[in-house]
């Protein structure tokens, strides 16, 4: 079983929007689910025990909540249950989420990566070091899931100094906007979008929530950022930036999807980019997906298209060291929108095969799967 990282999954989201018991199996939390409820949420894809059976070793998980003013007081939808008319209210939407993980790490099936000393207790448990060969399966009683807390999407904090507050409590990473406008930026727009969705960037709040994120060394992803917002971003932050689940926008086609040009700066910047197993993200087709992208029907996409979007990010930066995945399998869609060789979570890894066809080898093939993500986190965390 071969172990690797997930750079991006909504674990919080989907247990406290969704009402999935993360604890439980996938096959019970698919039959615990009408089939209605599928084209808002997907098919149940992720869980606890599944991402034990698939080695994965640690995730970014996220707070996800956003802010959408003009939302009608009351009104709570599949499709809205993360959406909240204040900042105020998003923040303590998020807040319960940061909740729900400590709560897991106190049952012991996770461990909130927030310093480089956690970081090093959990590979000496699970063997993580270059070319491990022993490597424990996190089937484990006694291994706990590493995760790296992700803001996706600002408007939890309420007012930019209030990172510090999120920080303290173990956030690593932030990202700046989500689908449509934050209070900081303008996040990735629909084909249909107005054309000040579409160009929009940074907003001043944003500029002043950068400042304050340098002083902690916050890790920026740059996900869900339109191309002005994206590029003012880098411009404006000397820190660590990524892009957790970032599709290459030169082999699918789409807002949704960043640059070669971007590919290219976020490598010169250290950074790393996970690919997402949404089909829509991974090949271009006829027909409109969720955010105006085109999607291709389950049947013809495979991992093999993962490989490809892998293998361009790592022709792009000119080596293997910033590529990595970030699947997004929980990300309001599920193995229904992703490649049909992957049932669950634990399909993943089945992408090594993929990269070996085409031409990639151990150290190389570790480094996408776990090495890259947790070289970066390393450089993300305090002492």
């Amino acid at each position: 079983m071969a172990t690797w990282i997930d750079g991006h999954l909504d674990l919080a989201m989907n247990a406290l929007s969704y009402g999935r018991d993360l604890l439980q199996e996938v096959a019970l939390l698919r039959g615990r689910e009408p089939a209605e409820l599928a084209p808002a949420r997907g098919i149940a894809t992720v869980s606890l025990p599944e991402m034990r059976r698939g080695g994965v070793a640690a995730c970014a998980a996220t707070l996800f909540a956003r802010t959408k003013p003009g939302m009608p007081a009351g009104l709570a939808t599949e499709k809205t249950l993360f959406d909240w008319p204040s900042q105020t209210m998003t923040h303590a939407a998020a807040a319960g989420q940061l909740a729900y993980y400590r709560v897991l790490e106190g049952l012991g099936q996770m461990k909130i990566l927030t310093n480089r000393r956690e970081m090093q207790a959990l590979a000496k448990v699970r063997g993580l070091n270059a070319g491990a060969q022993n490597v424990r399966a996190l089937g484990e009683a006694d291994t706990p899931l590493g995760i790296v807390v992700l803001m996706e999407g600002a408007d939890p904090i309420v007012q930019p100094p209030e990172v510090r507050l999120w920080w303290e409590r173990g956030v690593r990473m932030v990202g700046l906007a989500h689908f449509g406008p934050s209070a900081y930026a303008q996040g990735t727009p629909s084909r249909s979008a107005p054309v000040e969705e579409r160009e929009g960037g940074l907003t001043g709040k944003g500029r002043e929530l950068l400042a304050e994120m340098a002083k902690l060394g916050m890790g920026l992803d740059l996900t869900h950022l339109t191309d002005r917002s994206l590029f003012e971003a880098m411009d404006l932050y000397g820190g660590l930036v990524c892009a957790t689940h970032s599709n290459c926008r030169s082999l699918a086609a789409g807002y949704r999807q960043i640059t070669d040009e971007q590919v290219r700066r976020i490598a010169q910047r250290g950074g790393v980019i996970g690919v997402a197993l949404h089909n829509a993200m991974l090949i271009s087709a006829t027909g409109n997906g969720p955010g105006g992208e085109w999607e291709a029907p389950r049947e013809a996409v495979s991992l093999e298209q993962a490989a490809m979007h892998v293998d361009q990010i790592c022709q792009l930066s000119g080596s293997a060291k910033h590529a990595a995945m970030g699947t997004d399998l929980d990300g309001g869609f599920g193995c229904e929108r992703a490649p049909w060789d992957v049932q669950t979570i634990a399909d993943v890894p089945r992408i090594a095969e993929w990269l070996e066809k085409r031409g990639y080898k151990g150290a190389d093939i570790e480094g996408i799967l776990w090495g890259n993500w947790w070289g970066f986190w390393e450089r993300v965390m305090p002492e």
